[in-house]
């Protein structure tokens, strides 16, 4: 069985910036979040979070920096690609575990924390 399109089209999302390789700034995960970068060119632009719903909001995040964005599988985690940034705090966990099985499990977490932005909660 064939579908077919009726009804007139509707804009999902407007002023996506795109890059010098003509692909649009966005990320859509899993359940249906996405994030963009909105605005065109050199100009003002920001970064949108928006819901299934499409309820959008603006995050606290300078873009001018921003090179891309990736949101996890299950829409709960945004990675940003900014170029040249620099660490500001390294964190070390080593771990010594004692596994299900009986065996050792051992290992370390090394972690980057670079400069943090107000929470998107607030």
């Amino acid at each position: 069985e064939a579908l077919e399109l009726t009804g007139s089209a509707v804009p999902m999302l407007e002023n996506v910036q795109t890059g010098i390789d003509g692909v649009g700034r966005i990320a859509v995960s899993n359940v249906g979040n996405v994030a963009y970068l909105k605005g065109s060119g050199a100009g003002a632009r920001e970064l949108v979070w928006v819901t299934r719903d499409g309820d959008g909001r603006p995050l606290p995040v300078d873009p001018k920096n921003v090179l891309g964005v990736r949101l996890s599988p299950d829409g709960k985690t945004l990675a940003l690609t900014i170029p040249d940034i620099q660490p500001v705090r390294q964190m070390s966990i080593r771990y010594q575990l004692n596994g299900a099985n009986g065996k050792e499990v051992d290992g370390e977490l090394l972690c980057t924390i670079h400069g943090l932005a107000p929470s998107i909660n607030e």
